[in-house]
Formats: structure tokens, sequence, C-alpha cells
């Protein structure tokens, strides 16, 4: 899905990438294993991915992003900024 060209991706390294990458797809194990969106682990991983993009998500957003772009990509998106 490609981007509105005035978005420009923040500076970032590719380890910061993969880390974070890697993060969202445990986030998404948890959800997928019916830990309730209220459960303050997932809570705190949550906040802590988003403590470092530009971007923060949802719950909902780390539950569906999986049918629509990789992990990679997801995270790669949350770095954009106007």
């Amino acid at each position: 899905m490609p981007l509105p060209a005035r978005l420009k991706p923040a500076k970032t390294s590719r380890q910061t990438l993969k880390v974070l990458a890697d993060r969202a797809k445990e986030i998404l194990s948890r959800i997928d294993t019916s830990t309730d969106k209220d459960d303050e682990g997932l809570k705190t991983m949550i906040a802590d991915w988003n403590g470092q993009v530009f971007n923060p998500q949802r719950c909902s957003d780390f539950r569906d992003f999986f049918s629509w772009t990789s992990a990679k990509d997801f995270t790669r998106m949350a770095f954009y900024q106007e």
C-alpha cells in the first residue's frame, strides 16, 4: 500500500526496524493467543513499541496488520512523519 508523497520516513537504523518488527510479531502473537486487549502485559508491550515510533498504533492495528502488510512494513510505516 503506497503512502502519500508528502509523508517522509524518519531516519532509523535497520537494527531498530528489525527489533520493532520482531516486537510487533510478539504483540500479534499475544493477541492471537486470546490475550485480552486490557491485559497489562500487552498494554506495556504496545506502549513500549509506540514510544519508539512517530505514529502510535492501537491494539486493533496490531491485530489486523498481518492481513494487509508484513511486520517489517507495518513498523516502517510507523516511522513516517509529515
